[in-house]
């Protein structure tokens, strides 16, 4: 073989391995409808689990300080855990109620929570929190409804607007 020929084949070899490398990173970085479990990726990016330990939706309080897990119930019960920064350990605070304010069909109603301590939470305090009062699962079953969750862990409050959860618990992306 000439140098031009085996130059030229060199060049080739090295442009279908970086178009191959390049067509491998976009196929193992491709969308994938299964909850992620990733640690924070490299360029800062946070993927965390999407369902806490009683498999309810997770929902980030203040800077990702803590997380509050939603769960539906029968009969519309609504269940909030109150958990660390993971969304995996309970942190009971104080066992005052805490409030989902909604917005549904233009009209502002707020729904209490009652604490409902579980074992091993301190007195006065409780990492779960109910509400019986089935309007409350109608009206997170509102798609177009806005909801905040309003709490106060320690000395600070924390207002944390959350999406819908479709019935697979994803979250609507509007």
């Amino acid at each position: 073989m000439t140098a031009h020929v085996e130059a030229a084949f060199m060049r080739s070899n090295l442009l279908w391995t970086a178009l191959l490398s390049v067509g491998s990173l976009i196929a193992l970085s491709g969308c994938s409808n299964k909850p992620a479990a990733a640690p924070a990726a490299a360029n800062g990016e946070h993927h965390h689990h999407v369902h806490g330990p009683h498999e309810g939706e997770l929902i980030e309080i203040g800077n990702e300080e803590y997380h509050a897990e939603l769960l539906m119930g029968d009969n519309n019960m609504v269940t909030i855990y109150v958990l660390d920064k993971e969304g995996k350990q309970p942190v009971p605070i104080a066992a005052e109620p805490i409030v989902i304010a909604m917005v549904v069909n233009a009209k502002p109603v707020d729904f209490t929570l009652d604490a409902k301590p579980q074992e091993g939470d301190p007195a006065g305090k409780s990492s779960r929190f109910e509400s019986t009062k089935p309007e409350l699962g109608v009206a997170l079953a509102n798609e177009e409804a806005k909801r905040e969750l309003k709490l106060k862990i320690g000395e600070n409050e924390y207002k944390t607007p959350f999406p819908h959860f479709d019935e697979e618990g994803h979250h609507d992306h509007k």
